[in-house]
C-alpha cells in the first residue's frame, strides 16, 4: 500500500513538499526445513533437503517513510529527499544458524534499518 501528497510551495508556487508512506506485506517464501539431528551431530545447521521447500518464512510488516523538497527554477531543478525504511524496526529473517551455547538451531534475525539523505539536480 502506498501513500503520497505533495503541496506546492513558494511565492510563484513553483517548488514542492512531498510525503510518501510505504506499507509492505512481505514474506511466506518457500524455504528447506532444517535436519535437527543433523544439525546437533555437525553443530551447524544442516538443512533438510529430501522436504525441500515444505517450510515458509515468516510474514514481515514494513512501513517506509519518504519526505522530499523540490526546488524548481528556468533551467533546472533540485530535490533534498530524506527516506527511511523500515520504520517499524521488524525483524527480517536470514535462515537458521547453530547457537554454541545453547546447542540448539536457532531462526537467524535481524533488523535493518536504513536512513537515506539525498540531493539530485534534473536538467
Amino acid at each position: 500500500m502506498l501513500f503520497g501528497k505533495e503541496w506546492k510551495t513558494g511565492r510563484e508556487k513553483n517548488n514542492i513538499l512531498g510525503m510518501n508512506w510505504r506499507f509492505s506485506l512481505l514474506g511466506g517464501d518457500r524455504i528447506n526445513p532444517v535436519d535437527y539431528p543433523a544439525s546437533m551431530a555437525a553443530h551447524d545447521a544442516v538443512y533438510d533437503e529430501f522436504h525441500a521447500f515444505s517450510h515458509r518464512k515468516p510474514v514481515t510488516y514494513y512501513a517506509d517513510l519518504a519526505l522530499s523538497w523540490q526546488k524548481n527554477k528556468s533551467r533546472y531543478s533540485s530535490t533534498w529527499s530524506l527516506q527511511f525504511v523500515n520504520l517499524l524496526f521488524q525483524k527480517e529473517f536470514y535462515g537458521y544458524r547453530y547457537n554454541l551455547r545453547t546447542g540448539q538451531v536457532e531462526p537467524h534475525r535481524e533488523a535493518v534499518v536504513i536512513p537515506n539523505i539525498s540531493y539530485r539536480i534534473d536538467f
